[in-house]
């Protein structure tokens, strides 16, 4: 369970222009350099290995227009 990168997905799920301003320095915030990395990649697998809830990675690939089944089985 990872409630910082919760908050974060689920922020940028309902607005994903969002993620336009994510660096580094939203770190300060209680969100890791590795979630960052990942959400800017827009890796579902590693969203779900570093704590995310499923439910939020599936909103965020929606908002991202992110084919997530088809992500998530070539990493799985």
């Amino acid at each position: 369970m990872n409630l910082a990168l919760d908050r974060l997905l689920r922020k940028v799920a309902r607005d994903a222009s969002l993620l336009d301003g994510l660096d580094a320095d939203t770190a300060r915030g209680g969100i890791e350099e590795g979630d960052i990395a990942a959400l800017l990649a827009r890796d579902l697998p590693a969203l779900s290995a570093r704590g995310a809830h499923p439910l939020l990675i599936m909103q965020f690939a929606g908002a991202l227009h992110i084919e997530a089944m088809a992500s998530l089985r070539r990493e799985g």
